[in-house]
């Protein structure tokens, strides 16, 4: 960084090189810029705000996207569960449609790969891979041929990411990582090509294994109590998360030890030509009857696809 101090008429004026600004830490130790891999959207004029997670200290975190870009992150610690704070400070036009993909980290799991997928018109997924939880991709779907990149893949990881300009997407969000000796490359994500989209090309999509689930966490909507999105709690201590997880904005139950998933569709036409999908979900331990028809009852096999934006939601279960 370099800097110029200029006298003039008893004070002084501190005059930045623009294109090396100072960064301002959360932390009093950060990480070299210089060491760290990142992907980059633009460069930053002016003074940058610059956060540094270590996320083996943290409980999960929520990332925020809308039009395929990422535009804030909340990091989930002990006593801040509540990404509400940082959803109200995303830009005024985005902000009631942007997407809220939550990872959760639980207590005994622990993050091993960190990368980014990107499209040529850059659109960006999250690439994390979990020793419990698995390999968990976040973000709106994205078609045609895209490009990985990993960031870190040694523990212990620090997430790294830049405040973005006012109505701006994060412009760097990178990781840092110790140097270590004959360290591996990671394999592949793996690409996941649906053969439709059921809810449009805007949506995010996530996934998860119905097999081996200690309990299930349901998140409603206050109004409708419409499903928005589960938590999957699994035998050997990882989670996973579908669809909208609101900690401590949208009410829940929790289901345990459950032997089937239950859900019905409900569809509405919006604006002569939209269809706006809904679903209720149920889960239970045994055998049983619901008073309504058109629900659908499946044994705990398979992988769940939760699709969903701002205002719709889909699943399925592939075999």
């Amino acid at each position: 960084m370099s800097f110029l101090i200029v006298l003039e008429n008893g004070a002084s004026r501190l005059e930045l090189a623009a294109s090396n600004p100072p960064a301002v830490w959360n932390t009093p130790n950060p990480p070299n810029l210089e060491l760290c891999r990142a992907y980059e959207t633009k460069q930053i004029l002016g003074f940058q705000r610059c956060f540094a997670v270590e996320v083996a200290s943290i409980r999960g975190i929520t990332f925020f996207f809308s039009s395929h870009q990422l535009y804030g992150v909340h990091v989930h610690r002990s006593g801040a569960l509540c990404a509400l704070p940082s959803a109200q400070r995303l830009p005024a036009r985005r902000r009631k449609s942007a997407l809220w993909c939550y990872l959760p980290i639980a207590n005994h799991d622990r993050i091993l790969v960190l990368g980014v997928r990107t499209s040529p018109n850059q659109h960006i997924n999250l690439l994390v891979r979990l020793e419990k939880a698995g390999d968990v991709i976040l973000g709106q779907y994205m078609l045609g041929p895209t490009e990985d990149r990993f960031l870190g893949w040694h523990t212990p990881i620090t997430v790294i990411y830049r405040e973005p300009q006012e109505g701006q997407p994060i412009p760097y969000f990178g990781a840092y990582c110790r140097p270590l000796a004959g360290s591996k490359f990671p394999e592949r994500f793996q690409a996941y090509e649906p053969k439709s989209y059921p809810i449009g090309e805007e949506a995010c999509l996530s996934m998860a294994s119905l097999e081996e689930l200690q309990s299930v966490e349901v998140f409603y909507d206050r109004d409708s109590r419409y499903c928005k999105g589960m938590l999957l709690n699994y035998q050997n201590g990882g989670c996973r998360a579908l669809g909208l997880c609101r900690i401590g904005v949208d009410p829940s139950k929790e289901f345990w030890q459950p032997l089937q998933i239950c859900y019905r569709m409900d569809s509405v036409h919006r604006d002569g030509h939209q269809v706006l999908y809904n679903m209720q979900v149920d889960w239970r331990a045994g055998s049983h009857t619901h008073e309504e028809k058109g629900w659908n009852c499946q044994l705990l096999k398979g992988v769940l696809a939760f699709w969903y934006t701002y205002n719709s939601s889909f699943i399925t279960i592939e075999k």
